[in-house]
């Protein structure tokens, strides 16, 4: 079977590639496309979906930001497993911050050229130890365009969805991007940031095979 992943924010399969997952699964890694301008993210997971091969039975992983659009995919093309990692089901589970930022339309005004430069508030949002980790983020963002994360932001913080997709969700206790507010994950990773996909990439694995056996 398939597992189609999505990783976070504008970056490629790096994370992923940390994972060890069972050999029965093909992994497919769903690159992400340009967006249009004012593109809300239903519309965009859908345009995103359409390499998804939903005449055999397959698994979405999402990432982050992925796990967002994975929800909107689910919605149409339905998955055999659903698994939101480091990520959040609905616009409920967004911290108070998020909806200031939609308030203000800081997407709209924001540089985002600066988050990729700001390095040790990049590793603080994300949980960053050890030069090793260091690398790792620096090469994801480096190749992460500030026009798609502008867009990206908006979308989220935009983002309108009541309905309940059935998934699992594997959510850290020390994650500063989406913290776990207003959410029952099935899978809580003490001390797992929002980098844990590379941190604890053993443990997020064994959770992983657990949920396709």
């Amino acid at each position: 079977m398939k597992l189609y992943c999505i990783s976070g924010l504008g970056i490629d399969q790096t994370p992923f590639e940390f994972l060890d997952i069972h050999s029965d699964y093909e992994l497919v890694y769903i690159k992400w496309i340009e967006a249009k301008k004012k593109e809300s993210l239903p519309e965009y997971a859908l345009r995103l979906a359409e390499v998804i091969d939903d005449s055999e039975p397959f698994a979405l992983l999402g990432l982050s930001f992925g796990g967002m659009i994975a929800i909107e995919i689910a919605k149409v093309k339905k998955p055999r497993h659903l698994i939101l990692l480091s990520s959040i089901s609905g616009p409920g589970q967004m911290p108070g911050l998020y909806k200031l930022g939609k308030a203000i339309k800081v997407y709209s005004w924001f540089p985002f050229e600066l988050v990729k430069r700001n390095v040790k508030l990049t590793n603080k949002l994300f949980g960053i130890k050890g030069q090793a980790h260091q690398r790792i983020m620096n090469n994801v963002f480096e190749k992460t365009d500030p026009e798609f994360l502008r867009w990206a932001v908006r979308a989220i913080l935009t983002w309108k969805n009541n309905e309940e997709v059935p998934h699992k969700s594997i959510r850290g206790t020390r994650d500063k991007i989406l913290p776990l507010l207003n959410a029952q994950p099935d899978y809580v990773i003490e001390d797992g940031s929002h980098f844990m996909v590379v941190v604890k990439a053993d443990h997020i694995s064994k959770i992983i095979n657990e949920i396709l056996d």
